[in-house]
C-alpha cells in the first residue's frame, strides 16, 4: 500500500484530505476560483488487475463512507460516472437498466400466457408470441448466467457475495433469478418436447421456479435505482433500517411463542377446539392490530383474558411505538451521511461495471474518457475550486466545500 492507500484502509479523513491537498496542483487562479489538477496514479485509475489498487478500491471495500465527503472524491466520481459529455459509466448502467427492464416484462408477459401451452384451443398465433418471448428470455438468461458465473469463479465466493449493499443486491438476485427461470424452462419444455410425461411435479417446479425468478428478477431492479441521485439515498436509508425491523421482529417472535402455548392449554382445558396452529395464527393477527375474534370465546375463566390483555399491550402498543421509534433515530442518524453511503454505492457500481467489461475495452470508448493527459501519458482529474475563506478577514485553511465542477 501507498501512503495515500494506507490513510483510506486506516479510514483517516484527515491524513487522506493532507495527502490530497499535497497532490494537488494549481493551474491558474482568479480571485477565489482556481483551476487545479490532480494525478490519477493512486486515486483510481488501474490499467490491469496486477497495478496496486487505488483509493475508489480500497475505499469500496474498506467501505469508508466518511470518506465520499471530500471534495477531490465527489468530483471523481461525479466526472467518472458522467464520462464525456454524459456518455460515460451512466449510459452503460441505463443500458444495462432497459435490459433488465424489458426481460423482465418478457418473462412476466410468458409466465402469466404459460396455460395456453397446455390447451389443445390456443391459438396458434399466441403461442407462436409466447414461445419467441420464450426465445428472447431463454437467450438473454443463459448469456447471464455465464457472465455471473465467470465473475463467480474469477473473484471468489466472498467477494462476490460480500460486497457493498448494492453490488450484493445486484449479484444475488442476478443469480437466484436466472437460476429459477432456468429450472422452470426446464420444467416447461420437458413437458412441450416430449422429454417427460406431464406432471403434478413438472406443473409445481414450473411456477415455483418461474414465480421465484420473478421476485427475484424484480426485485433486482431496485439496484439500477439506486445508482440515480433521485432513488437511491431512499432506498439506501431502507437498508440501514433493516437490523431495528430485524430485531424487533425477533422479539416479538419471542413473546408470540410464550403466549401461543398458554393460550392453547388454556382452552384445551376448557374443551374448545382450537388447535395450536389456529391460536398461533389467531395472535399473529393480534399482533398486528387485528381482534382476536373466535378466541375469546373458547376461555370460561378470566386467567386467559388477562394474557391477552397483556399480549395486546405489549406487542401492538409497546413494541411497534419502539420499532417506531428506533427507526426515527436511525434516520436521523442516516439522514446526515445518507450522501456519503449513497456515493460509496454509486462508487461500487462503477468498479463493477468496469470489471466486467474489463480494463481495455473501459478504456477504448472515448465515452468514458474523463481524465486528462499530459505529453508524457500522466492522467490528471482537473475540476475548479473556490476558496470560500478568500477575501475575508482571517484567512484559514481552504475550504473544499464550495467546489464547482469543471465543464
Amino acid at each position: 500500500l501507498t501512503p495515500l492507500t494506507l490513510a483510506v484502509a486506516l479510514g483517516s479523513k484527515t491524513m487522506v484530505e493532507l495527502l490530497l491537498r499535497l497532490r494537488r496542483q494549481v493551474l491558474w487562479s482568479y480571485g477565489p476560483i482556481s483551476f487545479v489538477k490532480v494525478p490519477l496514479a493512486e486515486l483510481d485509475h488501474r490499467r490491469s488487475r496486477s497495478d496496486p489498487k487505488g483509493l475508489l478500491d480500497v475505499a469500496v471495500e474498506a467501505r469508508c463512507t466518511h470518506l465520499m465527503s471530500i471534495s477531490i472524491v465527489k468530483h471523481l466520481l461525479d466526472r467518472k460516472w458522467e464520462g464525456n459529455a454524459r456518455r460515460g459509466i451512466c449510459r452503460i448502467f441505463q443500458k444495462n437498466a432497459v435490459v433488465t427492464i424489458v426481460w423482465l416484462l418478457f418473462l412476466t408477459f410468458s409466465s402469466v400466457h404459460s396455460a395456453h401451452y397446455y390447451r389443445q384451443d390456443c391459438p396458434s398465433g399466441r403461442r407462436a408470441l409466447v414461445f419467441v418471448l420464450d426465445a428472447a428470455v431463454a437467450t438473454v438468461t443463459t448469456f447471464k448466467v455465464w457472465i455471473e458465473l465467470l465473475e463467480l469463479a474469477t473473484y471468489g465466493v466472498r467477494e462476490y457475495f460480500t460486497s457493498t449493499f448494492a453490488m450484493g443486491l445486484e449479484n444475488t438476485s442476478a443469480l437466484i433469478s436466472c437460476a429459477c427461470v432456468s429450472i422452470g424452462y426446464a420444467a416447461r419444455y420437458s413437458v412441450l418436447l416430449d422429454l417427460a410425461r406431464e406432471s403434478v411435479s413438472l406443473t409445481a417446479l414450473e411456477s415455483l421456479g418461474l414465480g421465484t425468478g420473478l421476485l427475484a428478477g424484480w426485485l433486482r431492479s431496485l439496484f439500477y435505482l439506486i445508482g440515480h441521485r433521485e432513488f437511491g439515498p431512499s432506498i439506501i436509508m431502507l437498508w440501514e433500517m433493516r437490523l431495528d425491523i430485524l430485531r424487533l421482529t425477533s422479539v416479538s417472535l419471542v413473546f408470540l411463542l410464550a403466549f401461543s402455548p398458554a393460550l392453547y392449554h388454556f382452552s384445551s382445558s376448557t374443551d374448545g377446539d382450537n388447535s395450536f396452529f389456529a391460536v398461533l395464527h389467531s395472535l399473529f393477527q393480534v399482533s398486528l392490530g387485528d381482534s382476536p375474534g373466535d378466541l375469546w370465546s373458547s376461555y370460561a375463566f378470566p386467567g386467559p383474558y388477562i394474557l391477552m390483555v397483556l399480549f395486546q399491550l405489549i406487542v401492538p402498543v409497546a413494541l411497534v411505538n419502539t420499532l417506531i421509534a428506533m427507526m426515527s433515530n436511525t434516520y436521523q442518524r442516516v439522514e446526515d451521511s445518507k450522501e456519503e453511503h449513497w456515493l460509496l454505492q454509486r462508487a461500487s457500481i462503477m468498479q463493477s461495471i468496469i470489471r466486467e467489461m474489463g480494463v481495455e475495452s473501459f478504456e477504448d470508448n472515448l465515452d468514458n474518457v474523463y481524465w486528462v493527459e499530459d505529453i508524457d501519458g500522466e492522467r490528471f482529474l482537473t475540476y475548479h475550486h473556490e476558496d470560500t475563506s478568500w477575501g475575508r478577514e482571517s484567512q484559514g485553511a481552504s475550504s473544499d466545500h464550495g467546489d464547482v465542477l469543471a465543464e
